[in-house]
């Protein structure tokens, strides 16, 4: 403890750190010195209620996966109680362990199946919290856990409506709110905008205010009507404003992603539309065809979208980003949308489900979309044929196999046209030969239509498994039942290979850390992670970030690039664990970690000084605008250059400072 009130008052010399043990909050397990501890009241952490056991809620009763063996190499198969062909995942109670919501669609947009929200009790033990967290009578297409109010447990959002309400293709962005306890507020339910159905939902601060505002966009079957997607932007009163931001496309839309793709800490949006979503029915009513294959049509009615963000802290703008013509082909449908370095360059690729084989792009430091058709590995064959060819719907980008390389796993479904599908995948990443198909027999390969994939650790044994959700919309009336969803336990083993599991806690940024982008240094090997939780098909996975280290016991170095744009760097990490790094919450900004030659602004909230003066003291750099108050927001803000640093030096007493400051590149 002495140590480390040392470094805080040589950071802050201003302040006593080491006052009387009853002013000091408990110092968290973070790796960070120089962060200030998150207050008690502030953890976000379960209360006694919530940490009692509930003998009300039933048990959920896991059964071993029919036909075929139960387990694979690589992971066992247990049917959970429904199809979840919408899934999200999140720690809804503080209890550190990760939940599972499923939800159920018709094989039309306008029926809604149960929803059902199963805590984990630990040893893959579940039981039906539907009822006691307050989501009974709702179903959804769509779902996505977040910390929308940044209490320090997470909310709900949901593109649905109650039980109750009519069969159509129409329904609310609906926002619950929690307790702390683990219970849901009734719903804040975001004014219609448009028609169709909200599928697609994500999460991203896109105004730098530290708070998470959410994107959703509509889809539908009836080609007499245009589907817009909006950002709904958290405001401090707990509703949300909808905006189109600049979103000016129109069409049905599996996913909607908020990706940084220039590096700027922005983040900007992606937008996957389906031109042949329509014709999954007829022209008129969208009722399912039979069993007969449906033509399809020549031409795409809908193309998918960029945008990037070009706003400032406090605001956003997002406009159009380049991309070349195979982004915007008519041939090019994704499901999905996942963000991997895979081929190990330091920047985040983008793979694309589709009909076929997965699509690779790589995205250039401008930001923009170049498709890779040269792509190396061993893909499946992608046969002409509509019939023969298997259609990829929820896909994950995860290090399977521990050394280091970003893989990709991929579930696949069928749609009217096409008669046959693929067993699902895993695409294993070995750098130089790019991603090949793995044998068969790792257990993910299962008989069936699958659409949803979500990955957590719910075993709480340090690797990811999978959930795989049976495909219910778009299926033939001959096609039968939709398969149940199932449990995928992972139970890999790679001997000599270690890992390490990083759980990220905003306190100036959004508390999740969505935007995060982390660089892990090993070996001569550098990996490469962005925080975010969206782009499988109508899923939302775990947030706690997964690295292989190989044959390494260790990470040499671990950077954090927090939204707020405070860069971490922690040092000599063992591996073989999960690990919370809290952002600082007083910082040193080191323009030495950034881009040097660019002019680098520095904003201290006014809420952050209220009480006593506070100054920024720059060591190794030339000022362009001294530190002066913003007659506008009364924050204090300096702009300088060159490889320097800025100190936050505080006068007078502790209390009002908290935030931490916050950096933004012009």
């Amino acid at each position: 403890m002495h140590k480390r009130c040392s470094l805080l008052a040589l950071i802050i010399p201003m302040v006593s750190a080491c006052g009387p043990a009853d002013d000091r909050p408990a110092v968290p397990s973070v790796y960070d010195p120089h962060a200030v501890p998150t207050p008690a009241a502030d953890a976000g952490g379960p209360s006694d209620a919530a940490s009692e056991e509930d003998s009300s809620a039933p048990p959920v009763v896991l059964d071993p996966a029919p036909g075929e063996a139960r387990c694979g190499r690589w992971f066992c198969a247990d049917q959970l109680p429904q199809s979840g062909s919408a899934m999200a995942v999140g720690d809804f109670d503080g209890d550190g362990r990760p939940d599972l919501l499923l939800a159920d669609t018709g094989r039309l947009l306008s029926s809604l199946g149960p929803l059902t929200l199963l805590h984990n009790d630990g040893g893959m033990r579940f039981s039906d919290a539907t009822l006691r967290a307050g989501l009974a009578g709702y179903g959804a297409w769509s779902a996505i856990f977040g910390d929308l109010d940044n209490d320090g447990d997470a909310d709900l959002v949901l593109g649905g409506r109650r039980a109750s309400e009519p069969a159509a293709e129409s329904g609310n962005v609906l926002v619950f709110y929690n307790d702390g306890r683990g219970r849901f507020a009734p719903p804040v339910t975001v004014p219609r905008w448009g028609a169709g159905v909200p599928l697609a939902l994500d999460l991203a601060d896109l105004d730098a205010d530290g708070q998470l505002d959410i994107i959703a966009a509509l889809s539908g079957t009836n080609r007499r009507e245009t589907y817009s997607p909006r950002v709904l932007s958290g405001q401090t009163d707990g509703s949300f404003v909808v905006q189109a931001a600049g979103l000016n496309d129109e069409g049905f839309t599996w996913v909607a992603l908020a990706t940084d793709l220039n590096g700027d800490q922005r983040p900007d949006v992606l937008m996957a539309h389906d031109g042949y979503a329509t014709y999954q029915g007829t022209r008129e009513e969208g009722v399912a065809g039979g069993c007969a294959p449906i033509d399809s049509p020549g031409s795409s009615t809908w193309l998918n979208a960029a945008y990037r963000n070009d706003g400032a802290a406090g605001d956003f703008s997002l406009s159009v980003q380049a991309a070349d013509a195979s982004w915007t082909s008519p041939d090019n449908t994704p499901m999905s949308l996942v963000r991997g370095d895979f081929d190990a360059d330091g920047r985040m690729d983008l793979l694309t489900t589709q009909t076929g084989n997965p699509m690779m792009f790589d995205v250039t430091p401008e930001g923009l979309l170049m498709a890779r058709p040269d792509w190396p590995g061993a893909w499946r064959r992608d046969s002409r044929n509509n019939q023969e060819r298997g259609v990829g719907w929820g896909a994950l980008a995860r290090d399977l196999d521990r050394d280091g390389d970003a893989d990709a796993l991929v579930a696949y479904g069928v749609i009217p046209v096409s008669t046959t599908t693929w067993p699902n995948a895993v695409y294993l990443n070995d750098r130089a030969a790019g991603l090949t198909l793995a044998p068969e027999g790792t257990g993910l390969e299962r008989p069936g239509e699958w659409s949803a994939l979500a990955a957590a650790d719910f075993d709480g044994d340090g690797d990811e498994d999978v959930v795989l959700g049976g495909q219910t919309l778009f299926r033939r009336p001959c096609d039968g039942v939709p398969p149940r969803a199932l449990l995928m336990t992972n139970v890999s083993e790679w001997p000599g290979r270690h890992w390490l599991r990083v759980r990220l806690v905003g306190t100036v940024s959004n508390r999740d850390g969505l935007g995060a982008r982390l660089e892990a240094t090993s070996r001569n090997q550098t990996m490469l992670r962005e925080l975010e939780s969206a782009g499988s098909t109508m899923s939302t996975s775990s947030r706690v970030i997964d690295f292989g280290l190989g044959e390494a016991t260790a990470l040499e170095t671990l950077v954090v690039r927090w939204p707020s744009g405070v860069v971490q760097t922690l040092r000599d990490v063992a591996g073989d664990r999960e690990i919370t790094v809290h952002e600082p919450r007083w910082m040193s900004v080191d323009a030495r970690q950034r881009r040097p030659q660019e002019p680098v602004t520095v904003r201290l909230a006014a809420a952050a000084f209220m009480t006593g003066a506070t100054h920024l003291d720059l060591h190794g750099g030339r000022w362009i605008d001294p530190p002066a108050v913003e007659e506008a927001t009364g924050d204090l803000v300096g702009r300088f250059t060159g490889t320097g640093h800025v100190w936050v030096r505080p006068q007078g007493a502790r209390t009002g400072l908290r935030a931490a400051v916050r950096v933004r590149f012009h």
